[in-house]
């Protein structure tokens, strides 16, 4: 599997566990960079072996609610794979890479990378958190003068 197909393993893993589709996700700019950075972290072995294993759950999985229990089962109660989803949902929404466990470490590999950061600048304005919060990241996008003062928008449900 070439670069290009794990990077679209990637972002259709990324669609199915924060909720956004592909082209909500390339649109925050970061894309790239957490793939990058998830490779770098976990290693290109485990990482090929999750994107095979999303295209495996995706390709005989036809509806939402099953891609969801698949994932669920076969990925976030995974001893190898739960850990690195679960801080691919974290990295989507807040832009930071949290240690992944002890366990997880000794079990299959440490990188010296494998630390609590903030990818970027751009990723934390970029975090999902904000669109889903129905607000703005503090400090990085100015909301107009007085917008302080109006309640916050209603989420909206499809």
């Amino acid at each position: 599997m070439n670069k290009q197909a794990q990077f679209e393993q990637f972002l259709a893993l990324s669609s199915a566990i924060t909720g956004y589709n592909r082209l909500d996700l390339l649109g925050t700019g970061v894309a790239w960079d957490y793939f990058s950075t998830i490779n770098e972290i976990v290693g290109e072995v485990i990482c090929l072996d999750l994107w095979l294993e999303i295209q495996k759950i995706l390709s005989e999985n036809l509806e939402e609610t099953k891609i969801d229990l698949a994932i669920r089962l076969e990925l976030l109660s995974s001893e190898k794979f739960g850990p690195v989803v679960r801080n691919l949902i974290k990295l989507w929404y807040l832009g930071q890479w949290d240690e992944l466990p002890s366990g997880w470490r000794q079990h299959f590999g440490q990188s010296t990378r494998d630390i609590n950061f903030i990818i970027s600048a751009s990723s934390y304005k970029s975090g999902l958190i904000w669109d889903a919060i129905g607000a703005h990241p503090m400090g990085a996008r100015q909301t107009g003068f007085g917008t302080w003062s109006h309640p916050p928008r209603p989420p909206e449900f499809d």
